[in-house]
């Protein structure tokens, strides 16, 4: 039994079809998430205006790129610390900031990290961030130009790993 001519073209641009719909229009940085990327345009904009941080006027800084390394580690910990119900900086087995950064093969001179949990909108954390003067510095920081976003949605665990590599 042969197909009908049309039905050859349908399956020959179905995967093209299914991969333009999976996409959003507004895209602008492929492959990430929008809660992330909602969160990094939320970031950005705040670095391109500057910001009082708890009374230190911090000027404008450039936008931090998205960097796939730094989004893996903040990822990972974001999951794991959904995963084994806990909140802090050092993984559960003691790895800290820098060895989860480096773990990914992020070679670094300047590295950060933001946490929090219990928000459940990307403009909810940063509110909460830019009220917490560590925070806020780290998010302000003209020493970092690179940034990776971890986020898991149970228990809405957020995780930022700011970057600025050799």
């Amino acid at each position: 039994m042969q197909l009908p001519r049309y039905l050859h073209f349908v399956i020959a641009i179905l995967p093209v079809l299914l991969l333009i719909s999976s996409c959003s229009k507004d895209d602008n940085e492929p492959g990430i998430p929008v809660i992330k990327l909602e969160l990094l345009e939320l970031v950005n904009e705040v670095r391109s205006r500057g910001y009082n941080c708890n009374g230190t006027d911090f000027s404008p800084v450039e936008p931090l790129k998205w960097n796939i390394k730094l989004h893996k580690a903040a990822q990972l910990h974001a999951e794991d610390m959904s995963v084994n119900s806990y909140f802090s900086h050092n993984s559960a087995d003691g790895r800290t900031p820098q060895n989860r950064i480096s773990e990914q093969d992020y070679n670094w001179r300047a590295f950060g990290e933001n946490i929090a949990y219990g928000f459940n909108s990307a403009q909810g954390v940063m509110n909460a961030w830019l009220s917490s003067e560590g925070h806020c510095r780290n998010i302000m920081k003209r020493e970092f130009s690179e940034i990776g976003i971890g986020y898991a949605e149970n228990g809405h665990y957020w995780v930022q790993v700011f970057g600025h590599p050799k």
